[in-house]
């Protein structure tokens, strides 16, 4: 997968450079990714299955790459664009005031006549969209320090049927969704059957005229249903006349907002052409603070053994209490080893040790107090193997 750089907002990145096609592509993104120290909007490009895939990244102006930041995926409606999607929503200036990423995919022309996604087969479509979202985090976490216990959906209309079915295919990688002024567009909704509860913030108006509407009782019912949350609904009216509805699971694992406003359109409320029922952009990012993917936690003292086929074995022990992760290491004979934290995003964070050990059992123990939450990788390597071993930080 080769990202092109259509367009990048970096302002006095390439001075001194005058032949860009010298230059291979990936270090040239990597050179701006790494230079945006104030908000930009970045066009991009990468190759998914045989078609060029383009998005629009908006980095907020507070990212430095020192800490991970969330991201939220912004999916255009039917007949939109990413840039319509960017100015439609206005999703930008909360990025901007809340300090994570926006990415706004752009959809492919559909047989049913317009651009946009392969939500369910009422779109007649073969495009693997919930591959190319796949790919597209993968894409933006290569060049951010993205948080991914907090990548959220997003969407419009048919952008935000599209949400509905990265909750059913995507859901160990996307947190929570926030659909809009669309439903799950699936001939069979039982078809959809997700590996993990959803948290889900839909908008919808109750006059909308594209008569979407008329399903969403019964399909919420449904979604309600489908994750388990059997309390409520709970009903609420703001002092705009915005009807609140909300359903959730006893033990507290999901919540399903359902936020209903009474204006004749189909839009996204709170957006400058929208209605101020409810403004869509604060509620949904409330929703999503609120709703990280979820992890599993060990208790103190649990640890995992990694048995390696040659000269070692090594164990990383969590000790919660200290604030530190230790790493065991039982080494067969003297030998070079170095220690090398990673984050998610691949990025180095710090190099623990590397220095000659003697045969036996050592313990090394890594300060993890100023290591924001997220996923990291911890690699040992030796002249002749090397072991991994992933490594959540919750806080």
């Amino acid at each position: 997968m080769i990202p092109v750089v259509r367009f990048l907002a970096c302002t006095g990145i390439y001075r001194g450079i005058t032949n860009l096609k010298k230059l291979p592509v990936i270090p040239i993104l990597s050179m701006c990714l790494a230079g945006i120290t104030s908000g930009a909007d970045i066009e991009a490009s990468f190759m998914h299955d045989g078609r060029i895939r383009s998005y629009i990244l908006h980095v907020p102006p507070s990212y430095t790459g020192d800490d991970s930041i969330p991201l939220v995926i912004n999916l255009h409606g039917g007949g939109g664009s990413a840039s319509q999607q960017a100015s439609f929503s206005l999703m930008n200036p909360k990025a901007d005031a809340e300090g994570f990423l926006v990415c706004y995919p752009e959809g492919t022309f559909l047989p049913l006549g317009f651009t946009g996604w392969n939500a369910g087969e009422i779109y007649k479509s073969t495009v693997d969209d919930v591959g190319f979202i796949d790919a597209l985090i993968d894409t933006v976490r290569a060049g951010y320090n993205v948080d991914t216990l907090r990548i959220h959906a997003a969407g419009f209309s048919n952008g935000a049927s599209m949400c509905y079915r990265l909750a059913c295919e995507l859901g160990s990688r996307i947190a929570a969704i926030g659909p809009v002024a669309g439903p799950l567009y699936f001939d069979d909704w039982n078809d959809c059957e997700p590996e993990r509860l959803m948290p889900t913030i839909h908008f919808h108006s109750r006059h909308d005229p594209n008569g979407s509407y008329s399903v969403m009782d019964s399909m919420m019912d449904f979604w309600s249903s489908r994750m388990g949350c059997d309390i409520g609904p709970d009903t609420f009216y703001n002092d705009s006349g915005a009807l609140k509805q909300h359903w959730m699971r006893a033990d507290d694992s999901c919540e399903i907002i359902f936020w209903t406003v009474e204006r004749y359109q189909h839009g996204w409320p709170g957006s400058p052409l929208g209605t101020k029922e409810v403004i869509t952009n604060d509620e949904m990012w409330s929703f999503f603070v609120a709703h990280p993917l979820p992890v599993q936690e060990e208790e103190p003292g649990i640890t995992e053994q990694y048995r390696l086929p040659q000269d070692f074995s090594f164990t990383a022990k969590t000790n919660f209490s200290a604030d530190r992760i230790s790493v065991i290491l039982s080494l067969d004979f003297n030998q070079e080893v170095s220690l090398k934290l990673y984050d998610a995003s691949g990025r180095l964070k710090t190099r623990i040790s590397e220095r000659e050990l003697t045969a036996g059992l050592h313990q090394i123990d890594i300060d993890i107090r100023k290591l924001p939450s997220g996923v990291y990788f911890l690699k040992v390597i030796t002249p002749a193997v090397t072991g991994t071993q992933h490594i959540t930080v919750l806080k």
